[in-house]
């Protein structure tokens, strides 16, 4: 497993936050931030990726 790295924009504004997952595919790791803010992203700032925001 790797920790992947992004940044999202949530609909409520405000600056992009930085965000983090342990998961052993870059495609694992989006699902799970988008499960973990369901319904809240807006757009991704930055995809993610094992490089650090």
């Amino acid at each position: 497993m790797a920790k992947y790295y992004g940044k999202i924009r949530l609909k409520s504004g405000g600056h992009p936050i930085n965000v983090s997952v342990e998961a052993s595919t870059n495609s694992a790791a989006t699902k799970a931030i988008e499960a973990q803010y369901a319904g809240q992203i807006q757009s991704w700032a930055k995809q993610m990726s094992t490089t650090p925001n």
